[in-house]
């Protein structure tokens, strides 16, 4: 162990915040809109201790770390949250791209971290589990039937499908209507070969 590791372990240096949001302590209710269920709101936030209404980012004497927080590191590169399911293809290099809504403001050449979407909406922190840089990005069109890549026709769907993490073209568009609408336009972003960042 270098002397600046030395020091950070003695005094106690941490990047995890004592806070309510990441106490065992806290609880909340979750509501999921069931027409869209990535959309969800978060009430009653209460010290399970004392009872009491708190705030997320207070904090008390009892704060008691709750094992299921993990956080991103700080940092000015910007972060790509994926589902779980998609973590073991993006670390073993079968899934290179990810298709996402227009309004996603990575461009060709800016360096990224990945990281997996919370199980739980007050786990507002997760942690980063692999680096790369955007080598593509391409406007994208989806139908139950065809899709395009900069406005050129896709011939094998099913190579596109499997690029993107599932086994089949309709199993894409199942999940992207049913976490938005078709025909979805979008982008596709390709990346570099991923640096892992932790074991997961």
């Amino acid at each position: 162990m270098n002397k600046k590791a030395q020091a950070k372990l003695s005094q106690g240096y941490t990047r995890q915040m004592k806070t309510c949001a990441n106490c065992a302590n806290y609880t909340s209710e979750i509501r999921t809109d069931p027409e869209y269920p990535q959309y969800v709101t978060e009430s009653y936030r209460l010290c399970s201790v004392g009872g009491f209404v708190v705030h997320k980012t207070a904090t008390c004497d009892l704060f008691t770390k709750d094992a299921n927080v993990r956080f991103v590191h700080k940092t000015d590169m910007k972060t790509l949250i994926f589902q779980r399911q998609f973590v073991p293809l993006i670390l073993s290099g079968s899934q290179s791209t990810t298709i996402r809504k227009q309004e996603n403001i990575l461009c060709a050449g800016e360096r990224v971290q990945f990281a997996v979407e919370p199980t739980h909406p007050r786990y507002l922190d997760t942690e980063a589990f692999c680096k790369t840089t955007i080598a593509r990005r391409l406007d994208v069109m989806l139908t139950r039937t065809k899709s395009s890549l900069n406005f050129v026709m896709v011939k094998d769907l099913e190579t596109l499908a499997i690029n993107e993490g599932f086994s089949s073209y309709s199993e894409l568009v199942e999940w992207f209507e049913r976490h938005y609408y078709l025909p979805f336009y979008g982008v596709q972003l390709e990346w570099t070969p991923i640096i892992p960042t932790c074991n997961l």
